[in-house]
This record gives structure tokens, C-alpha cells and sequence, in this order.
């Protein structure tokens, strides 16, 4: 039909989405962040993602890194380690190196040369949903790298819920969070082992039972 669609009925659609490969609707949809913290390994692999998502970032060529401003994040397991200082005093000679060759007359964008990669940046981030909902999926696999991603993607899923679109927010979903899924799509003999498998073994039981009790009389 072309007729306007009641808000019962955009209501019902927005649902319908998470049970059907037509996801175009969500590409047209846009949602502006602001990502603030985030350390420049997040950033590369952020920019991995080609469509429906535009990036701006803090510019380490041509921004000074302030010294009594910079921050590092140390990874989780490292704070635990027996490595700990040896990172901390490593990041230290990082960053006094750094100041000294800007101090001496090297241009900003070759003394950055030597930041640790760790050093936090920040980001306005312009996506659409669709792509927004392919990177949740990714990057709240157990496949990918614990810390800083799990941490973004609850918090993007947390600010449309809370800015007034509960819709868009429950379009970003786990792979273990569809009842219909029962791989992640990681089982190559590389690939670690999925530690929601027993969540897409049961979905797998819960389709077969289903499809049973659909041929009973």
C-alpha cells in the first residue's frame, strides 16, 4: 500500500526488521557521536569500515600531544602483569622523547612518529544504523578484541535507548542474541573457540523443536 503507515504499524516494521534480510531501512538512518578516550588502536580498526560511516578525528599531525594532557590507556592484563612497569616507564620515555624532539625544532607530524599507539584520541563518528548494527555484531563477538569495543558499542546502544529510540537501539543485537542464529561464523581450525556456543546449540535445538511441532497434527 502507499498509504501513510500508522505508528502502530512503523512500530510493528521496526520489529519485523530483526527477522528478515531487508535491512535497508536501517541505512537510512543516521546517528551522530561524539567518541571521546578511545586509544588509536581502536581508531585503526575502527577505520576498517568502509559504508555508511564517516569519521573525524583528533589530528596527532598537526595537534601537539599535551604532555600534562595525554593520556594512555594500559590494556587489563597488563595492569595485572608483572609487565606493568616496565610498560609504564616505557610510555614515559615515549612521550619525554617526544616533547624534546618538538622542543628542538621537529615538525609535530614526524615527532609523533614515536606515541605509543595506546595514546587516546577522540572522534566524531557519523554512521548509519545498518552499519552501526554490522559493527555491534562484529565487535560483540568473542572473537574480537576485549576492552575498549565492548565498551563503545554498549555505550552507543545505550545512548539510543536513552535519547527517545528504543527501536534503533534493539536493531544492534549479538550474534548469540537472534534465536535464528546458531553459528557465529567463526569454526575455522584458526579461529578461538566460541564461548557462546552453548547459546547457539540451544537456539538450534529450540528451531528443530519448533519445526517439529509444526508437522504434528
Amino acid at each position: 500500500s502507499s498509504e501513510p503507515l500508522s505508528t502502530e504499524e512503523q512500530e510493528q516494521f521496526w520489529k519485523d526488521l530483526g527477522s528478515t534480510k531487508l535491512k535497508e531501512p536501517l541505512a537510512m538512518v543516521q546517528a551522530l557521536f561524539l567518541v571521546e578516550d578511545v586509544t588509536r588502536a581502536f581508531t585503526h580498526q575502527l577505520a576498517r569500515y568502509r559504508l555508511g560511516i564517516n569519521i573525524v578525528q583528533e589530528s596527532q599531525r598537526f595537534s601537539l600531544q599535551d604532555g600534562n594532557k595525554a593520556t594512555i590507556m594500559i590494556p587489563s592484563k597488563v595492569v595485572t602483569s608483572e609487565e606493568y612497569e616496565n610498560f609504564v616507564e616505557a610510555s614515559e620515555i615515549a612521550m619525554s622523547t617526544y616533547h624534546s624532539m618538538t622542543a628542538s625544532g621537529i615538525a609535530v607530524q614526524d615527532a609523533r612518529a614515536i606515541l605509543p599507539t595506546h595514546i587516546c584520541t577522540r572522534l566524531y563518528l557519523n554512521v548509519s544504523i545498518l552499519t552501526l548494527a554490522h559493527i555491534y555484531e562484529q565487535r560483540s563477538c568473542c572473537q574480537a578484541q576485549e576492552g575498549e569495543w565492548e565498551s563503545v558499542i554498549l555505550q552507543a546502544k545505550a545512548e539510543l535507548q536513552e535519547k527517545g529510540f528504543p527501536h534503533y537501539a534493539a536493531s544492534l543485537k549479538a550474534p548469540w542474541e537472534d534465536k535464528k542464529c546458531v553459528s557465529c561464523g567463526f569454526g575455522a581450525s584458526f579461529d578461538r573457540p566460541c564461548k557462546n556456543q552453548r547459546k547457539f546449540d540451544q537456539n538450534l535445538v529450540d528451531l528443530v523443536k519448533d519445526e517439529i511441532w509444526k508437522t504434528l497434527p
